[in-house]
């Protein structure tokens, strides 16, 4: 009776284990190498989003602590208080270290002090480090460097308005303010404040069109990789 023998097929094994391994590897690493860079995008990218979603809240600490200064300087200069020029001082203080920082950052200042400045700003503390990061690696991107260029605006406003209450107290000490100079601070003081809103709005939907810019591309390198990944695995099964 015929038997039929398996010692053939048996010594074809190694050779077709040699054949598939090689593929099985590759198909196996683009997998892995696939689902690490995915890993290390969205990583990165969430970073960078919450860095920018920490700099549109600073902003609205920059913008509320000029508002509320205007408020008291307006204040000082009706009833020549001086506890409302202690307050226009103390609001004040805080757009003026946030312009610390920008100055701090683009002169590559050490770390303790840029962080100083951004706690004085009433930033979060733990947005400070991403806050850095993104300002050193980003600086030099389109969406970023125009919203530095509209933050930079912002501080010599903030610098002539602060200019303006040093001379409006130095009045008000000597005596010498009159209703026609009363009429002419408020004035500028409204000028300023006009000119300070359109900057932050400006700043605020820069990094915003920044932020959906981010976000469109993280959902292409999604699916990029994704179908790249549904491939191997699909190749891998066949």
């Amino acid at each position: 009776m015929y038997r039929f023998s398996n010692k053939n097929c048996m010594s074809k094994n190694p050779t077709l284990k040699k054949l598939k391994l090689p593929k099985v590897l590759i198909l196996l690493s683009v997998i892995f190498l696939s689902c690490t860079l995915l890993i290390i995008i969205n990583f990165f990218t969430i970073k960078i989003l919450s860095a920018n979603r920490a700099y549109v809240n600073g902003e609205s600490h920059y913008s509320k602590g000029q508002k509320d200064a205007a408020r008291h300087l307006i204040t000082y200069i009706c009833n020549e208080d001086s506890l409302q020029w202690k307050l226009f001082k103390k609001e004040l203080s805080v757009p003026q270290a946030d312009g610390l920082v920008r100055k701090y950052l683009t002169n590559n200042s050490n770390t303790d002090s840029i962080k100083k400045a951004l706690r004085t700003g009433h930033n979060n503390e733990e947005d400070l480090d991403d806050m850095i990061w993104l300002f050193k690696n980003f600086n030099q991107v389109s969406f970023f460097k125009k919203a530095i260029v509209e933050w930079e605006k912002g501080d010599v406003l903030i610098s002539r308005f602060n200019a303006i209450g040093n001379t409006i107290h130095d009045k008000i000490k000597s005596g010498h303010l009159d209703d026609k100079s009363r009429a002419d601070f408020l004035l500028q003081i409204n000028e300023i404040s006009d000119k300070l809103t359109v900057n932050s709005i400006s700043f605020s939907n820069t990094l915003g069109d920044g932020t959906r810019e981010i976000k469109n591309y993280l959902i292409y390198t999604n699916i990029f990789f994704i179908m790249i990944i549904i491939c191997s695995v699909t190749l891998y099964y066949a």
